[in-house]
């Protein structure tokens, strides 16, 4: 499986995924000079993963965490209640002024804190392509960021009701 993501800054992230040795190829292209941005990362490099039933708080403070809620930044449900009282959240994102510009498939990455926002508000439904959005922004951010460890749990497969399997080929 391949997917390709355009941004407006002229950037391009390929990544292709062999989900069955759960490797992943990523190349990220800078349009604006016509050729690989070593910046980011080189085509080549790998990203393993691998998925472990362990509590997300768990994980070596060295790795990244990613959760979801929705863009109207409520925090709901026991891992983002658990992640917002960690990482104080809610009093960053209200410093910051993200209150009013977030929108469905959005990221907000703030200190060790991946927050996806799939949905609108809570108790709406999760489009499959506000999903992907969030993953490929995630995607660009690792690898812009040179994440190595992230620890994420089943996004969208508690309350909204996916199908991991398919959302972890998206």
């Amino acid at each position: 499986m391949t997917s390709t993501t355009w941004y407006d800054d002229g950037s391009i992230i390929t990544t292709c995924s062999d989900f069955t040795n759960g490797a992943t190829t990523t190349k990220v292209t800078n349009t604006a000079i016509g050729k690989e941005d070593p910046e980011f990362v080189a085509v080549g490099d790998y990203i393993n993963y691998r998925e472990v039933k362990k509590d997300l708080l768990d994980y070596p403070v060295y790795y990244k965490i990613a959760h979801c809620i929705p863009a109207d930044l409520t925090f709901y449900g026991d891992t983002a209640n658990r992640i917002n009282t960690l990482f104080n959240l809610s009093h960053i994102f209200k410093d910051n002024g993200y209150e009013d510009i977030c929108e469905a498939g959005e990221v907000i990455f703030e200190g060790s804190v991946f927050t996806l926002l799939p949905n609108r508000e809570k108790f709406t439904p999760v489009e499959d392509k506000d999903v992907e959005y969030c993953l490929d922004d995630l995607a660009f951010l690792c690898v812009r960021e040179r994440i190595k460890y992230l620890a994420m749990p089943r996004i969208c497969c508690g309350r909204n009701k996916k199908d991991w399997d398919t959302v972890k080929t998206m």
